[in-house]
C-alpha cells in the first residue's frame, strides 16, 4: 500500500513504507500524438515486440500502414524495387513498421 507521495517536478517519489522508489511522471504537455512515423525493425533486440505495439496503435487510431508485398522475408533490402499497394481510397500512408535498411528518401516520399 502507498503510505505517501512527494513531488518535485516531473519526479514523483512513491514511499510504501519500506522503500522510497522515484518515479518518472509524464504530464500530458509533455506528450506529442505522431501520426506519421518509421519503425526500422532490427534482429534479436524486442523489435518484434514494439513493431506489435506500434501496429495496434495504428489500428486503433485508424493509421494506414504501410507493407510490401516480399516473396520471402528477408527481402527488405531493396525498399523502392519492392510492390507497396495503394490504400483503398488513395489516402497516405502513416506508418512503416518492418525489418527494412533505413532509406531516408524513399520513406520520406511514402508517408504522409
Amino acid at each position: 500500500a502507498v503510505v505517501s507521495t512527494q513531488s518535485t517536478g516531473d519526479v514523483t517519489t512513491v514511499d510504501d513504507g519500506e522503500q522510497q522508489t522515484p518515479k518518472i511522471v509524464l504530464k500530458k504537455r509533455d506528450c506529442k500524438k505522431h501520426d506519421t512515423f518509421a519503425f526500422i525493425k532490427t534482429h534479436k533486440t524486442g523489435s518484434s515486440t514494439m513493431s506489435n505495439i506500434l501496429l495496434r496503435y495504428t489500428e486503433s487510431n485508424h493509421l494506414n500502414q504501410l507493407q510490401g508485398r516480399f516473396r520471402t522475408s528477408t527481402e527488405y533490402h531493396n525498399l523502392a524495387a519492392h510492390e507497396y499497394p495503394p490504400t483503398p481510397d488513395g489516402a497516405p500512408f502513416h506508418a512503416f513498421v518492418m525489418h527494412a535498411d533505413y532509406n531516408y528518401p524513399f520513406l520520406r516520399d511514402k508517408l504522409d
